[in-house]
Order: structure tokens, then sequence, then C-alpha cells
């Protein structure tokens, strides 16, 4: 489903260079380009999304987390959760 999304997004986009460009109309253009920046923002998932960790991982013990970090001050959450999860 992802990839219809992303692939429609790139479709809208492509519309949006041709109509902008090609036939003059830049309003519809920047609408093709607006709707077209809609939809890609839409398919893609980032935010809550940390790399290395899929569904099946365990969970981290806090306390172990927590010491991590305060063993290494400039470290991230990820990384104290990277390291716990090797422990």
């Amino acid at each position: 489903m992802k990839m219809a999304i992303s692939s429609s997004a790139a479709v809208l986009a492509i519309a949006a260079i041709v109509v902008g460009f090609v036939f003059d109309e830049l309003v519809i253009g920047l609408a093709l380009a607006g709707l077209a920046l809609v939809v890609w923002a839409a398919s893609t998932s980032v935010i809550g999304n940390i790399g290395g960790f899929g569904k099946s991982a365990k969970v981290a013990d806090p306390d172990a987390v927590r010491q991590y970090r305060s063993e290494h001050p400039g470290a991230s959450i990820a990384d104290a959760l990277r390291a716990a999860e090797t422990k």
C-alpha cells in the first residue's frame, strides 16, 4: 500500500512539472505539487521509528538505560536502548 501511495506522489509531482512548465499553468502546477507533497508526507512515517528496533525487540530494562545515560552524558536514548539490548 505504501508503495502505491509513494508512486502516486511521484506521478503527481511529474504532473505538476508538466502542467506548470510545459502547459504554462503555474497555479494548477503549484496545486498539484502541493498535493504531491501532502501525499508523500502522509506516506512516510519517521516519527517514533528508531532505526535498528523491530516489533519483536525485547523491552530494555529502564535501570540499565538510566545507568548508561548517566555514564555517557552525551548519549541519546536510542544509544542507551541499543547498549541495553546488547547486554
